[in-house]
């Protein structure tokens, strides 16, 4: 019996339980954690930082040298397999200051909000101007020695591409935006910490085409979904056209251009009026490595956009499994066969019984001309 087949009930009803554990910055095991009473975990793909949680704490359970500034809590879902507890991580997250409750026994409660490790890049700034890395050295070979600064571990897909030029940063600038503007210039998603607390990445690639990460269904086992599942068409305004400018004085200007035109696309130029988004040198567009790369750029910000347009919510078993911008499969009986959906965010409380709620954009195949 796999953990998919358990976790939609194909093996009737779904046992699991919580463990909070203080695990180090490496997801090195330090001491469980009984003092924390509940959880839950929310992801925005949109977000700088992916990943957050709230967890509500008994402060006078906590290990004596428990420091809320420095450690690190590591919750893991484990679920019954087969006769035996399988351990689902789900984060590595560094606690924010607690709002303190005091009940009338005198017993004192914490609510406290986290983020995981990608927390550590946002908070650490230069000091002095700052190269992200030297011209000629491998895009990812610069990310993981900013890593290997900080002590955070990584497994990042390998690139061919080398920095064009010496990028230089203006003190204050933090390290999470140096890293991101160099996974930019390769199309690569930014930076996120996995479910162990490992920082890494991927290239962006068009939803619809992509492999889903997972298939829920209601047809076959195992059968996660539980209702309703929800459509809602979000009318605002979203691009149709994206330029990408190699705008840096030391580089050959060049750019990108390209449309959506697709008169089945209800945001195309051919269904309403112009509008335009723009990566320039202020966001890092001169730092793109070259021409091919901003052609993939454009491509993929145009298809988001449109893969937003019809938005989905939905409702599954828990799945301790999902990470940071995945792709969904999704079945529905009739109503829904076999359509990508470009994962937005999710919320989980961690707790038994609960209902794992997904939000969603229906990715669609639309016709982008270069202009």
């Amino acid at each position: 019996m796999t953990l998919a087949d358990v976790l939609g009930g194909s093996a009737g009803p779904v046992v699991t339980r919580m463990v909070y554990e203080r695990r180090t910055l490496n997801y090195t095991f330090v001491d469980l954690l009984n003092a924390v009473i509940s959880g839950s975990i929310q992801l925005d793909n949109d977000r700088a930082v992916v990943r957050t949680a709230r967890f509500t704490i008994d402060p006078g359970a906590l290990p004596d040298d428990f420091d809320v500034a420095t450690d690190y809590i590591a919750p893991r879902m484990e679920v019954l397999v087969d006769g035996a507890f399988e351990a689902q991580a789900m984060g590595l997250f560094k606690l924010t200051k607690p709002k303190r409750t005091y009940e009338s026994n005198g017993r004192q409660l914490w609510d406290v909000e986290a983020q995981d490790v990608t927390t550590e890049l946002l908070e650490t700034r230069v000091e002095q101007p700052t190269a992200g890395g030297a011209a000629g050295v491998n895009v990812i070979t610069a990310i993981e020695a900013r890593l290997d600064e900080l002590g955070l571990s990584h497994s990042l897909p390998a690139t061919a591409h080398n920095l064009p030029e010496t990028f230089i940063h203006a003190p204050g600038t933090d390290f999470l935006l140096i890293i991101n503007r160099m996974l930019q210039s390769i199309n690569f998603h930014p930076i996120w910490a996995d479910r162990e607390g490992s920082m890494t990445s991927k290239e962006r690639t068009d939803p619809f085409v992509a492999a889903a990460d997972v298939t829920y269904q209601t047809v076959e086992p195992p059968r996660m979904v539980r209702e309703p599942f929800r459509e809602i068409e979000e009318r605002g305004r979203r691009p149709n056209k994206f330029v990408v400018l190699i705008d840096d004085p030391r580089r050959v200007p060049a750019f990108s251009l390209w449309e959506n035109a697709d008169p089945a696309s209800p945001i195309s130029t051919a269904n309403r009026s112009e509008d335009l988004a723009k990566l320039t040198g202020e966001d890092g567009g001169g730092m793109v490595i070259n021409t091919t790369v901003a052609d993939e750029i454009a491509e993929y910000e145009l298809r988001d956009a449109a893969a937003r347009v019809v938005q989905g919510d939905l409702n599954t078993a828990p799945d301790p499994r999902r990470e940071p911008h995945e792709v969904y499969g999704l079945t529905i009986e009739d109503m829904v066969l076999g359509s990508p959906w470009l994962v937005l965010g999710w919320t989980l409380d961690l707790e038994a019984g609960v209902t794992m709620q997904h939000r969603m954009g229906r990715a669609v195949d639309i016709s982008i001309v270069e202009v």
